[in-house]
């Protein structure tokens, strides 16, 4: 049983590989009530048909649309109730209505870690939604309950920063992918999503203390892999109170911390989580979600420093609401 956007999801993967490959990212999220059953709650079920002799689900005949990309097509049927994505090697199915999420493996020797380290991530936008949470593009660190929401398009430094402020003592819950929800009270809670962080390999010299524990990429894939709980000691938590946005900036390698706008803010949070193509449309509601994050938390633009540890005071500061006005 996972802890997953404040709400208690069955996990179940079936095949010895397919395990060894999906579970780690999202072993933090393994709730200390795993054993509890909730037959009727949301589930996400995961099987290799070359291990099991389980086929892949066929697809029906009428849809009611279709999207597609490279290397992937989604459909809908009744009324949008049901959605599926069909790739190479892996079909998912999404019910809205029971939350129930499954994707069958055509054969999980395929896959390399950094496809298990993302497992089902288009899906995951629209199981987060029928949880009541938000996922969007973007990292979260956090300090004592209280984080920084590190906010960005791609290339601008939303990982290198959440692995600064793991590396620097911060707990840590993303570097790309997470969901937030806001409260009765006005407040937003983050969640983590996958406990794995990816970068080039290059960059991985940027944190001499995490040397060896980082996962070469495999043939066809760019990105090293760094499954944070396996290094951190606990460190990885599944939610956060969120304190602030950072939108961080390569500059000139010396940090400065500033405030910024909730526009800029807003901008630099939304543009991404919009057209990310990992992530379905965004509806009306998400829209106002985000915007009322940026305008009710303090927004801060970070030029980020050459030395993690210098970047993960500046988010301690930041966090702990001392960011230069």
């Amino acid at each position: 049983m996972l802890g997953l956007a404040g709400r208690k999801v069955r996990l179940t993967i079936v095949g010895a590989t397919l395990d060894r490959l999906v579970f780690p990212t999202f072993s933090h999220l393994v709730a200390p009530d795993s054993h509890d059953t909730e037959p009727d709650g949301p589930s996400i079920r995961i099987w290799d048909c070359a291990a099991t002799g389980v086929p892949r689900p066929p697809l029906p005949d009428a849809a009611g649309w279709r999207s597609g990309g490279e290397g992937w097509q989604a459909t809908a049927y009744d009324r949008s109730r049901y959605l599926c994505e069909e790739r190479p090697d892996s079909t998912i199915w999404f019910d809205r209505a029971t939350a129930g999420l499954i994707e069958a493996f055509a054969d999980a020797r395929r896959l390399t870690v950094s496809d298990g380290a993302r497992p089902l991530q288009r899906m995951v936008s629209e199981f987060c939604r029928t949880l009541g949470a938000q996922d969007v593009h973007a990292g979260l660190v956090s300090l004592d309950g209280r984080g920084a929401m590190i906010v960005g398009g791609s290339g601008r430094g939303k990982t290198t920063t959440s692995i600064d402020g793991f590396y620097g003592g911060l707990d840590f819950l993303g570097d790309d992918s997470v969901a937030v929800a806001r409260a009765d009270d006005g407040s937003f809670t983050g969640y983590s999503i996958y406990g794995s962080a990816r970068v080039f390999p290059a960059q991985t010299a940027r944190w001499p203390g995490l040397s060896g524990r980082w996962i070469e990429p495999e043939a066809g894939e760019e990105k090293a892999v760094l499954f944070p709980d396996a290094a951190g000691q606990g460190r990885v938590v599944a939610a956060t109170r969120i304190a602030a946005i950072v939108v961080p900036v390569i500059g000139s390698g010396r940090a400065a911390i500033n405030r910024t706008t909730p526009r800029d803010a807003f901008h630099a949070l939304v543009r991404d989580s919009r057209a990310y193509h990992l992530r379905f449309g965004m509806q009306p509601d998400d829209f106002s979600r985000l915007a009322a994050l940026t305008t009710t938390l303090p927004c801060y633009r970070f030029e980020l420093d050459n030395d993690p540890g210098r970047v993960a005071e500046g988010l301690r500061e930041i966090i702990d609401g001392s960011g230069r006005p």
